[in-house]
């Protein structure tokens, strides 16, 4: 009998090639892809720190976390928990940032409407410049060769267990 259900990715040439080694191989290119993002908006957010720049490095952040978990769960060997631990923790320092940021750009909206909330928004600006000059200096003294040596660890082929 013959279905109709569409073939999804291209055709295999070779039969013996196993899924389970197709799904790893595409799991470690993601890795391989969120890593490059990950570093390049990095060195783009130490070069420019910009509200942008934060916001894209976060993402970035939150992908790479996200594609570890998955190559973690199929690729348990590969010890990624701690690269992981260490990126949910650098994640963490963008917090009071990005929730002064998110204040602070929806009471200039109001600012028109209530001009009592001046006072509240130069706060604001403040206390976004001060977490702006602590966060530019930890993301300079940011070291990413742990989770890089991580990463490089997982994608070399699999070996027999010991």
């Amino acid at each position: 009998t013959t279905t109709n259900t569409p073939t999804i990715g291209r055709a295999r040439a070779t039969p013996s090639i196993s899924p389970q080694t197709d799904f790893r191989a595409l799991m470690l290119d993601s890795l391989h892809d969120r890593w490059q993002s990950f570093s390049a908006e990095l060195r783009g957010c130490r070069k420019q720190y910009s509200e942008a720049a934060v916001h894209d490095l976060r993402v970035a952040t939150r992908r790479l976390i996200s594609t570890l978990e998955l190559v973690d769960r199929i690729h348990p060997e590969a010890q990624l928990r701690e690269a992981r631990r260490v990126l949910k923790r650098h994640l963490e320092m963008f917090g009071p940032l990005r929730d002064v940021q998110v204040q602070r750009l929806a009471i200039e909206k109001m600012l028109s409407s209530f001009p009592e909330l001046q006072r509240f928004y130069d706060f604001l600006a403040k206390r976004e410049g001060k977490l702006t000059r602590r966060l530019g200096t930890e993301l300079k003294r940011l070291k990413i060769g742990k989770i890089r040596k991580s990463i490089a660890a997982a994608a070399k082929p699999q070996h027999a267990k010991r």
